[in-house]
């Protein structure tokens, strides 16, 4: 599900243009991974390799699944890449680990490569990381909002009597 290319100019007056190619879930290969201190995610992966499974909103969690949105990001008023700060808004009441830490949301910023497709997403790694409600990623550049895309994660629930 492709969008329209969207063109904004940032409070340093540079341009950047947005356009998401897919959201949904994504069969991917890890490449390299990052410690990201204070995050619900211990880390954060760089994949070698992603592809769409399944375009959709609706999230089922399960341990190991990826979901996520892929995007282009392309400005002639940057170099090779371009500067920004994603984040993952939990749903009301955050995330909590297995120590008991809340987490409302993760943030991570990162160089993206310019006019390259990028991906954005999440993993479930741990059984507490699979709450369900509204996750909004997020991509902000210069401290403004390029971007948001919502996903509703469910869980499984045995039925009642």
């Amino acid at each position: 599900m492709s969008t329209e290319p969207v063109d904004i100019v940032l409070p340093s007056a540079q341009r950047l243009r947005y356009q998401r190619l897919s959201s949904g879930i994504f069969d991917v290969t890890v490449g390299e991974t990052e410690a990201l201190p204070n995050a619900a995610a211990p880390f954060y992966n760089f994949f070698s390799d992603f592809r769409l499974i399944e375009q959709t909103g609706l999230i089922m969690a399960k341990p190991g699944l990826t979901f996520g949105t892929s995007f282009v990001l392309s400005s002639d008023d940057f170099g090779e890449f371009i500067p920004m700060t994603w984040i993952t808004r939990f749903p009301a009441g955050g995330v909590v680990s297995g120590d008991g830490t809340v987490f409302e949301c993760d943030r991570m910023s990162c160089d993206v490569p310019n006019r390259a497709v990028t991906f954005q997403s999440y993993t479930f790694e741990q059984a507490w990381e699979m709450v369900p409600g509204e996750w909004v990623f997020e991509i902000w550049c210069e401290e403004q909002r390029i971007a948001d895309h919502a996903f509703t994660v469910m869980t499984a629930v045995s039925p009642s009597c």
